[in-house]
């Protein structure tokens, strides 16, 4: 929990707590001494995840802190632009500034270096499973392997959406192609939507999904491979989201 003093021109972080849900008992967390503005967040178990400055992208140093003993342990020192985990480690992304090239690297939980690869150009990742990073580069989007080597993947994406069964991928580049991938990210089938889609709501099944355009909102079927407008509004503009939850009836 983090607590803000509302005056003008006046913030600052006022305290941390874990809360115990049973007890409802509420502990200080007892955080690095140079924490600043900093981003926290489960890590699993018992451990948080803290990024000690967060920057406009990913943050400086990064450590873990066990909640039962409120011991941290810094696992990376100095900046970085992601860090996340994958399979059972961690994985890095860093910027060159004189180069811009992008540095990925693969590490164990107590950040030794395992594996380290270096992309020529800006990259950033759109999504990271157990089997494959996806990364969008400048020119092109990449995908990459568990030991780091790298594929073309494509135009950049603009958009990349799961199944909630894990089956499939919606991928929506920057020209707004379309294209549905299998559980790999392989096997693409062009499909053609009533326009370039700005969100994808996935039905719980995985049998259709919603998606929106600019001021409309369609079903697609898989099944059929048709769309069916279900309603128009110039709320669904270019930058807000469909806002909404899936219900039983």
């Amino acid at each position: 929990k983090k607590g803000y003093i509302n005056e003008p021109g006046y913030a600052r972080d006022d305290q941390y707590y874990v809360l115990n849900l049973d007890t409802l008992a509420a502990e200080p967390l007892e955080l690095p001494e140079d924490v600043d503005n900093p981003i926290i967040s489960w890590f699993g178990g018992s451990t948080l995840s803290i990024i000690h400055e967060s920057q406009p992208i990913g943050g400086i140093n990064f450590s873990t802190l066990d909640v039962n003993g409120m011991n941290t342990q810094l696992i990376l020192a100095g900046q970085f632009s992601s860090v996340q985990s994958f399979q059972d480690g961690l994985l890095v992304f860093r910027s060159d500034n004189e180069t811009y090239d992008t540095i990925l690297q693969m590490t164990d939980l107590s950040g030794s270096p395992l594996t380290e690869s270096t992309l020529p150009e800006p990259c950033s990742p759109v999504k990271v499973t157990d089997e494959a990073i996806i990364v969008n580069c400048e020119t092109e989007s990449l995908i990459l392997d568990s030991d780091l080597a790298a594929q073309s993947f494509g135009d950049p994406i603009f958009l990349l959406s799961g199944s909630p069964d894990g089956a499939q991928w919606v991928r929506v580049n920057r020209s707004g192609q379309t294209t549905l991938l299998d559980s790999s990210f392989a096997s693409p089938q062009p499909i053609e939507l009533e326009g370039a889609a700005l969100e994808v709501r996935w039905l719980p099944d995985s049998s259709a999904f919603l998606y929106r355009t600019l001021g409309k909102l369609y079903l697609y079927d898989l099944a059929g491979g048709e769309s069916t407008l279900l309603l128009e509004s110039a709320l669904l503009g270019d930058y807000a989201n469909i806002n909404a939850a899936w219900i039983t009836i």
